[in-house]
């Protein structure tokens, strides 16, 4: 009791001067409009920047929340497109029978990832544990990635589009002209979709997408044209410069897809080419 009654003896000035003043505020206040909007004015003026901290503080710790939820959607935005295209009767149908559907995109976090060697490669956060496998389609929200190289039960090897043994079957989307995609090893910004017998009609800005094949669905946007007009390769095809979509140098999340029924069509193409 004595230490509280020193306390207060030397610091009962401060707390008069702090009610003096809020008592001075409070008339001020209620002594006309112009000096209430004044004192309103200054408060935000004092007040603004420390909402600013606050609202810049809670945006970050909510981010990887906001992140995770554009990724669900985005995920259930490719698989309920690529089996549309398909012929799959209808949204409700995706979402309640998972087993029935085409394909299916799992979502994976980027934790190593090359741009600049020969033959590039991603690890990703995703393994059998979680359904990969071998010989998956990766992609980004913008465009192709690469395939599943190898797996172990919590992580994955992609063999990444940047990579020499990398090529998709591609096509222009506004003249169909199909060809093979794959890489130089020059620039991580460009790829070339070659063994194009004719480029008559095609234009710079057209868009680049797959083939359908077992890895990726058709049609997914790969890159848009950006050269190679009238160059020839040696073996009389015309070569064509694509400017990737996806960003390699910045790429953080992917989505690994699952087609569910390539074990049956791959049964099928043998029984095929045992005839």
């Amino acid at each position: 009791m004595r230490n509280l009654l020193i306390f207060v003896s030397k610091t009962i000035h401060i707390f008069l001067f702090l009610i003096l003043g809020g008592v001075c505020i409070y008339f001020i206040y209620n002594s006309g409009h112009y000096k209430q909007w004044a004192l309103n004015a200054f408060s935000k003026e004092i007040g603004y920047p420390l909402y600013k901290i606050q609202n810049t503080v809670t945006k970050y710790v909510h981010l990887k929340s906001i992140n995770q939820s554009l990724l669900l959607q985005n995920q259930s935005l490719l698989e309920q497109t690529a089996n549309y295209r398909l012929g799959v009767d209808s949204v409700e149908h995706i979402s309640s029978v998972g087993d029935s559907i085409m394909y299916s995109y799992y979502i994976a976090q980027v934790l190593e990832n090359t741009i600049n060697k020969r033959n590039n490669y991603m690890i990703i956060n995703q393994g059998s544990k979680n359904g990969l496998q071998p010989d998956m389609g990766v992609v980004s929200p913008s465009g192709v990635v690469g395939i599943v190289k190898d797996v172990s039960p919590n992580f994955s090897v992609i063999l990444s589009l940047l990579n020499s043994k990398f090529s998709v079957s591609a096509k222009t989307v506004r003249k169909e002209v199909v060809g093979v995609l794959n890489w130089d090893g020059r620039n991580h910004r460009y790829a070339q979709l070659c063994n194009l017998a004719n480029i008559e009609d095609i234009k710079l800005g057209d868009t680049v997408v797959t083939q359908y094949s077992l890895l990726f669905p058709a049609n997914y946007p790969i890159g848009i044209v950006s050269g190679g007009m009238g160059s020839k390769a040696t073996d009389g095809y015309y070569v064509l410069q694509v400017r990737l979509l996806t960003s390699f140098d910045k790429i953080k999340d992917v989505f690994v897809i699952k087609n569910n029924f390539s074990q049956e069509i791959q049964k099928l193409m043998e029984g095929v080419e045992d005839e």
